[in-house]
This record gives C-alpha cells, sequence and structure tokens, in this order.
C-alpha cells in the first residue's frame, strides 16, 4: 500500500462512464480517502483556453489518507473538457496532454485507472449530457459540431500513449460490467488495482440516494432539447434589444447574468422529474413527430474508422475487461449505422 501522501491510483475518466457514481461510492466508503482533482483539472482548461499552458504550475497537495485508510485521487476533467464550447475542443489534446504529465511528474501515484463503455453509448449519454447543461442540438448536428470532442475523448490509443509514458501500470475497466454484473465488477476492481472492494452499504447508499443519480433522460431528451431551444431563443433576444429606457436597461444587467444558470437548471429538473402531462403541455404535441429524428445520431465511415482504430483495438489484450465485452463493442462499431433512442 502506498504511504500517506500517495494515492494507490489515479482515475483520469472517462467521463459518462459512471465516474460520478464511483466517485461518490468512494467518499462515502470509510475504507478510502478521496481526492478530488476537479478544481485542478478545470484551472488547467482555464489556462490553456486562455493560451497559457506555459503557467501551469506543478501539482501539489497536502492531503493525506485518513488512518487505516486507501487514498485514490480523481477527475473525468483530466481527459475531457469543453462540453459547452465546441469551438475551444481543439484544445482537448493539449488538456489530457499537460493534465497527464503534470500528475504523473507529480508522484501522486504510479498507477493510471481508466474506465470505458461502449463507446456508441457513450456518444448518446454526451448527446444527453449537453442537452442537461443547456444546449439543443439534435444528434446528428451535435455529432457534426463536435466531432473533435468525440474523437478526442475515445482516442484511447493516445491517451493510453501519454499515460504509459508516466506510469507504470495503466488499468482499464468496463463499467458496461457494472450494470450488467456488478458483483463481478468490483471483483475485477479490487484484483486489478489491488484496492478494498467498497461496502454493500456505500454502494446501496448511493445507488438509492436521488440527490446523487443522474438519471438518464431517455424519450425526454428531445422535449428538453425543445425547451432548451427556446429559452436559448429568449436570451439572444432579449441581450439584442436595442433602446431600451433606463430602467430596462438595469434590469437586464442584473438578470441577464444569472438567466442561463437558472433556467438550464430548470428546464433539466422539470425534464428530469416533471409528470407527462406537464412535459406536453410546455412542449406541445410537436414533440411527437420529430422525437425519433432528434434523438438519432448517425455514424460517419470517418468515426467507424476511428473508434475502431483507436478505441477497440487499444483495448485488445486488456486483462480486466471480458472479450465478450470487447466483440460486443466491436459487434456494435462495426454494425450500428445510428444510434437512437
Amino acid at each position: 500500500m502506498p504511504d500517506s501522501n500517495s494515492a494507490l491510483f489515479v482515475h483520469f475518466g472517462l467521463g459518462k462512464c459512471a465516474s460520478t457514481f464511483i466517485q461518490n461510492v468512494w467518499t462515502l466508503d470509510p475504507q478510502y480517502t478521496c481526492l478530488n482533482l476537479t478544481q485542478m483539472a478545470e484551472s488547467i482548461h482555464t489556462l490553456i483556453a486562455a493560451g497559457k499552458a506555459g503557467s501551469i504550475p506543478p501539482f501539489r497537495t497536502n492531503i493525506t489518507a485518513q488512518p487505516g485508510t486507501t487514498m485514490v485521487a480523481s477527475s473525468e476533467a483530466l481527459t475531457w473538457a469543453f462540453v459547452r464550447t465546441p469551438s475551444m475542443q481543439h484544445l482537448i489534446p493539449q488538456v489530457q496532454k499537460e493534465a497527464i504529465r503534470i500528475i504523473g511528474e507529480s508522484s501522486l501515484s504510479r498507477k493510471a485507472l481508466i474506465f470505458v463503455r461502449n463507446p456508441l453509448d457513450w456518444i448518446r449519454a454526451c448527446h444527453e449530457q449537453s442537452l442537461k447543461e443547456g444546449l439543443s442540438q439534435n444528434g446528428e448536428a451535435f455529432s457534426k459540431t463536435n466531432a473533435v470532442l468525440i474523437e478526442s475523448v475515445l482516442d484511447l490509443k493516445r491517451i493510453k500513449s501519454l499515460l504509459e509514458a508516466h506510469f507504470d501500470e495503466v488499468i482499464f475497466l468496463s463499467t458496461d460490467q457494472l450494470r450488467s454484473k456488478p458483483d463481478q465488477f468490483w471483483k475485477t476492481y479490487s484484483t486489478a488495482l489491488d484496492a478494498p472492494t467498497p461496502s454493500d452499504t456505500a454502494i446501496n447508499t448511493i445507488t438509492n440516494n436521488d440527490a446523487l443519480k443522474n438519471p438518464s433522460l431517455g424519450r425526454r431528451r428531445t422535449q428538453l432539447g425543445l425547451i432548451n431551444r427556446q429559452l436559448n431563443l429568449l436570451e439572444e433576444a432579449w441581450r439584442g434589444l436595442e433602446g431600451l429606457p433606463g430602467f430596462a436597461e438595469v434590469e437586464r444587467r442584473a438578470f441577464l447574468n444569472h438567466y442561463k444558470t437558472s433556467t438550464r437548471w430548470a428546464a433539466r429538473r422539470v425534464a428530469e422529474f416533471g409528470t407527462d402531462d406537464i412535459l406536453n403541455e410546455i412542449c406541445g404535441v410537436v414533440t411527437t413527430q420529430i422525437e425519433d429524428e432528434f434523438a438519432v445520431i448517425p455514424i460517419s465511415d470517418r468515426l467507424r474508422a476511428h473508434l475502431l482504430e483507436n478505441f477497440y483495438e487499444p483495448l485488445l489484450g486488456t486483462p480486466h475487461i471480458p472479450q465478450d465485452v470487447l466483440d460486443s463493442y466491436k459487434d456494435h462499431i462495426c454494425s450500428v449505422k445510428q444510434i437512437a433512442t
């Protein structure tokens, strides 16, 4: 076991692979001390976006493992960024490179962990996350606008190479196994990482805590997209109003900065927890006419080739992901023409 100043492993993502669920388990389980690296990762995003990669400081922490616990370090933001700002997504490879380098040079741990899932399911989940964050693109538009995000985050070949340059061990685990065979997943996790199996109490508490869930919207993603579109158009119209009287200009300055955050969360929570009647009243019958088209994400030949070479092939020979899971990844990549709800 590492000393109290070191982590057993660093978890680098991927985002949308049950990372939040597992981070919450680590945080709650008294066997663990979980060092959250998200603030550090987001500072890297900010500096790189500002063109100041050379100003990124070395990583330092004074957090130590609580007596009798295993410390782990974690943030999916180390390998993905700029979900809401496609114009910045060309910087994601640089974020990955700098984050991995800085953590590696800190000697925080010699072991790196990456969670993966079926890449087509990941793309669908990423589209849904964009809607939860206030965007409104349908699946086809999302896949085009965010092609760099998708290809960069799912480029395991490159990420693996970066990690191997700084860590003695790079371990991949599939969270598809967590969903289908949780007992086997935790057994594999414990063996692969030489880590304590999280307690049933911690796992069940997180599983049953509605406040910690990030539920899938299913067919409601269309309705959330429609709501976001109207709210975004309203914001653009409000920003563009000219010749406002003084009191209206004061109102705009006071309230506009809070508009996007408050309406984004209002729309998301209504989509997650509102009744069908409420959503139908907000969106109208137009939803049923476009929902199938809205959710469809086409898989281009370019993306298919990228996923085979840079996602699937780097996982071949991975000792901790069952071959039948890898086979299912290849089958989906090769056969699925479009991702639907």
